[in-house]
């Protein structure tokens, strides 16, 4: 993670969530950027649910790391983030090992998009259960082609998916909802001003949720693969929310 002054494009800061990652746990998520009370004092936030299992609370003007928390339950790469941000190795994980159980190359999260709730500082994501067995080969790299060094495997015991509400202040998981059905899940959630939490579930339903509760409201079944997120919009004084269900746009009136 960088950050740039806009003015000049000079580096102000950066960060490296998973110091010498060997097995792409590249994070793709979009940070999002808050301004609110944490601890005590009004300070400019950057969060993100991080591929690699952990859920951060960087000050984004300085890149400091205020708050490191797993949002998974099996996390066996690091026991832990320290003050300084540097992760705690549970184990030595190297390509020299013949084969390792570790988080999912799939991602714990991957190419998501969040959302926050300002009043119940929460903050709403999906997250996956689920771990990789790495095995290493004998390949070795050659000019011009593509290489790895071993492969994976999905290891059988992975947990599935959750739709998580994430405390900003303390890292812990507020509420979650399981995922159902084996379709292809929004991999997003929209919130509202009015505490509802929207988002498209694997079975193809279009759900709504307490915010604050993750109590199930409402759902629509679409029978349709996700493509895309809902999203919230005002026409005419009432507010809609929309979303894109296999080939078909939807919206709802609010009201």
């Amino acid at each position: 993670m960088i950050a740039l002054d806009p003015a000049s494009g000079k580096l102000r800061w950066h960060y490296q969530f998973t110091p010498h990652d060997l097995h792409d746990w590249d994070a793709t998520e979009t940070p999002m950027l808050v301004d609110a009370q944490f601890r005590g004092a009004q300070r400019k936030l950057m969060l993100q649910g991080n591929r690699n299992g952990f859920f951060y609370v960087l000050d984004r003007l300085t890149g400091k790391v205020l708050l490191a928390e797993p949002f998974v339950r099996n996390i066996t790469w690091a026991s832990g983030i320290g003050p300084d941000g540097r992760p705690s190795s549970c184990r030595r994980m190297s390509r020299r090992r013949r084969a390792a159980l570790l988080s999912g190359s799939s991602g714990r999260r991957q190419l998501d998009f969040d959302r926050v709730q300002p009043e119940h500082r929460l903050f709403y994501m999906f997250a996956e259960e689920s771990c990789t067995i790495y095995s290493k080969n004998d390949e070795w790299w050659e000019a011009g082609k593509s290489f790895y060094g071993g492969g994976t495997r999905r290891a059988e015991d992975s947990g599935g998916k959750f739709l998580k509400a994430i405390d900003i202040q303390t890292g812990k998981t507020a509420w979650e909802i399981p995922d159902i059905g084996r379709r292809n899940s929004g991999e997003r959630a929209d919130a509202t001003a009015g505490s509802l939490v929207f988002y498209g579930d694997g079975s193809g339903a279009f759900v709504a949720a307490d915010a604050k509760t993750g109590k199930l409201l409402w759902h629509f079944n679409t029978g349709q693969s996700w493509k895309a997120g809902p999203m919230t919009y005002l026409a005419d004084g009432t507010q809609y929310v929309g979303v894109a269900a296999g080939s078909t746009v939807l919206a709802f009136s609010l009201r």
